[in-house]
């Protein structure tokens, strides 16, 4: 009831977001209490007046009440977690359709182990750096910097094949110890912005971050206070790319690169137009053999796989089950979904500026 006699709507978002604020009601301090109470009769007043608009002023209060909780507080990721408050399915299935929230992004770093390396040997900044095997053995490039790249210099390239493109470039083995604590520092640093974190490999990390998003005004701001961070911290660059799903998440961090911050298209409409034009070799699952068989039949763009039904395509492939993914992922269509693990709390810190 709202006080004076009138029963609140009973709307589903609004009874888990009230679930969600009860938890935070409960972990919060006195001080969050209090200013929390004020602005929940307000959004009650607003609810009873004008119930079209009970999910996003519930989802607002949450948003509001999760920074006063941060500012006033002790916090943890495993309360964050327990909370469920930032918990993107929770979010997803509470607000529906009504909003259009960013919820993947993918963290690429910036032709790694030579960026670390990069760090002990200053005097190579500038000048082609090859990681691998040396050019007089039988083994491959592991990794280059963008200056050996332009001379076509790539991963898994024969080391002898990278001396012949550039002569005059630096060949270091690999070395993992410092690979690794340049990795763990990021991931630390991915884990300031969501427990929601999923690394692929030592360089590269999908998050989740449909429920933090507004701590930092919007995605884009967002992503910027993340790559900021690993600069100023690690030392390394990395590229971005903030998209409704895994696909287009990783697609995007690799259109900027190096350092560089791309926001996807949302609209099904907009992704497709913008994957039309690009290789169909961006999209998962299409290597070189898939490239030279479907190039006798004038398909080499994503758009021309959207224009072809899946039956046709079948016929060209073998399989109606790759032939339905490739044409999914042509028109940009993916798993949203991030596949996280917790793990255990190190330690506990809580910072709070005067001024």
């Amino acid at each position: 009831h709202d006080g004076s006699g009138n029963t609140l709507p009973q709307d589903p978002a609004l009874i888990v977001g009230l679930q969600d604020l009860i938890q935070l009601l409960a972990a919060g301090s006195q001080l969050g209490v209090v200013i929390l109470q004020a602005e929940i009769l307000n959004v009650f007043i607003g609810i009873v007046q004008n119930r079209v608009e009970v999910a996003a002023q519930v989802y607002q209060l949450i948003i509001d009440g999760c920074q006063l909780f941060l500012q006033h507080a002790q916090f943890n990721k495993r309360l964050f977690q327990c909370c469920d408050l930032y918990n993107p399915k929770t979010i997803r299935s509470s607000m529906g359709a009504m909003f259009r929230l960013p919820l993947m992004r993918i963290v690429d770093m910036d032709a790694f182990f030579a960026s670390v390396e990069l760090l002990a040997h200053p005097e190579w900044r500038g000048k082609p750096l090859v990681v691998g095997s040396g050019p007089d053995e039988r083994g491959v490039v592991s990794t280059c910097s963008y200056e050996a790249r332009k001379y076509g210099i790539h991963s898994a390239m024969p080391s002898r094949t990278a001396y012949r493109l550039c002569p005059h470039a630096i060949f270091t083995p690999p070395n993992s110890k410092p690979y690794s604590a340049v990795s763990e520092k990021a991931f630390e640093i991915f884990e300031r912005f969501t427990p929601y974190v999923e690394g692929v490999s030592i360089d590269e990390a999908f998050l989740d971050i449909t429920g933090s998003i507004h701590l930092y005004g919007d995605a884009r701001r967002l992503g910027e206070a993340l790559m900021s961070e690993i600069r100023r911290e690690c030392g390394v660059t990395c590229s971005v790319g903030i998209a409704p799903n895994r696909l287009l998440a990783k697609i995007g961090s690799e259109e900027n690169k190096p350092d560089g911050l791309t926001m996807m298209p949302f609209d099904p409409a907009e992704i497709a137009s913008f994957l039309r034009f690009k290789p169909i070799s961006i999209l998962w699952g299409v290597g070189r053999k898939t490239v030279e068989a479907l190039r006798p039949y004038g398909i080499s763009l994503c758009g021309d796989v959207q224009n072809l039904n899946a039956d046709r395509l079948a016929l060209i492939l073998g399989s109606l089950s790759a032939a339905e993914s490739l044409k999914r992922y042509s028109l940009g269509i993916s798993d949203d979904n991030v596949y996280w693990q917790e793990s255990d709390e190190k330690s506990v810190s809580n910072e709070h500026t005067f001024g």
